[in-house]
This record gives C-alpha cells, sequence and structure tokens, in this order.
C-alpha cells in the first residue's frame, strides 16, 4: 500500500498552526504602554496578621482601601486621580518588574498563614492577572516562596505611588504601607 500523498501538506499546516501558536504565545511579553491609565486595574494583598489593601480603578479615580487586621478600626479610604506623571512611573515600574512574564499564580506549599495578593491588569485589548500565597514572581516569572521580591516589591509601590503610599518592607516581608 502506498503511503498516502496528502501527508506533505497536513505535516507544512501542523507547522503552520504551531508556529502561530507559538507567536501568540509571545504576545503574553508585548510591550507595557508607556503612558496614561489602564481600562481596568485591581491589585490586593493581605493576610493572617496584617492590613488588607486593595486599590482599583473606578472611572479616572484609583481607590485604595486600608482595613486593619481583625477590622478593629474603621476602613482608611483614598481616592486619587493620578498624573500623567505617575501614569508614566507605573508603566516603567511595572515593565522593569516584567509583570507580563509573571504566570497566573505563585502558591508556597507547607505555609499556611501569610499573605495573599492578586493583581489584574486590563489594557489595549489584553488582561495580565497574577496571583498568590506566599509566594512571589522575580522578573523572569520564577517563583520564589517565602519572601516577597524585589520585582513583586516594585509592583507594589508603583500601585501604591498612585495615591501616595508605599509598602514598608521589613526582612523581605511586606504587608504595611505609610504615607
Amino acid at each position: 500500500m502506498r503511503p498516502s500523498t496528502n501527508i506533505m501538506p497536513a505535516r507544512r499546516a501542523i507547522r503552520l498552526l504551531l508556529l502561530a501558536l507559538a507567536a501568540s504565545c509571545g504576545d503574553s511579553v508585548a510591550p507595557l504602554p508607556g503612558s496614561g491609565p489602564p481600562d481596568a486595574l485591581e491589585f490586593s494583598y493581605g493576610g493572617y496578621g496584617t492590613a488588607s489593601v486593595s486599590l482599583q480603578r473606578d472611572g479616572g479615580t484609583i481607590v485604595y482601601t486600608r482595613t486593619e487586621w481583625g477590622g478593629r478600626a474603621p476602613a482608611q479610604v483614598i481616592g486619587s486621580i493620578p498624573s500623567d506623571e505617575q501614569w508614566r512611573a507605573f508603566w516603567r515600574s511595572l515593565d522593569e518588574a516584567g509583570v507580563t512574564r509573571w504566570r497566573r499564580e505563585y502558591m508556597a506549599e507547607g505555609i499556611a498563614d501569610g499573605m495573599g495578593w492578586h493583581l489584574r491588569i486590563r489594557v489595549n485589548g489584553r488582561t495580565i492577572e497574577s496571583q498568590g500565597s506566599n509566594a512571589y514572581p522575580d522578573r523572569q516569572g520564577r517563583e520564589h516562596e517565602g519572601d516577597t521580591t524585589a520585582e513583586w516589591n516594585a509592583m507594589a509601590n508603583a500601585m501604591l505611588g498612585l495615591v501616595g503610599q508605599r509598602l514598608l518592607v521589613v526582612n523581605g516581608e511586606g504587608g504595611g504601607t505609610r504615607d
């Protein structure tokens, strides 16, 4: 029995499909915009024994909410409309932190208490989403368990900088904020 003459076109079609898929995967590392607000922005972190912090875009305003551990004090809420320079600094920091390379999830095995976080940015028709529990990405998207990474801290400070706040980092562990 002779082999089918359709094998070559099928192999070529498979190669083309694989090339197309590879090209679309590269889109996840496409450059971030250099200015202006994203279409959507959400960031939160908090955990056992530490305050919970969230930021989200509501129209042109970034709304920051901080709730102390156990809810003993009223929540602190700040609304801010970032300047063009703040947006440029924000995008620069996120690019340097490598957020387009971050995986969807980072989870430390064997650590029950600690800090969880979530990041979601929608810009130019694409969504960057990542979250973790006691594990943090570096610029290349690799996971580091336990202490926050310099890149995660840079991303968090870029977020908090939109409302005039900064992340407190003690021995590599983030959690609090300061004015």
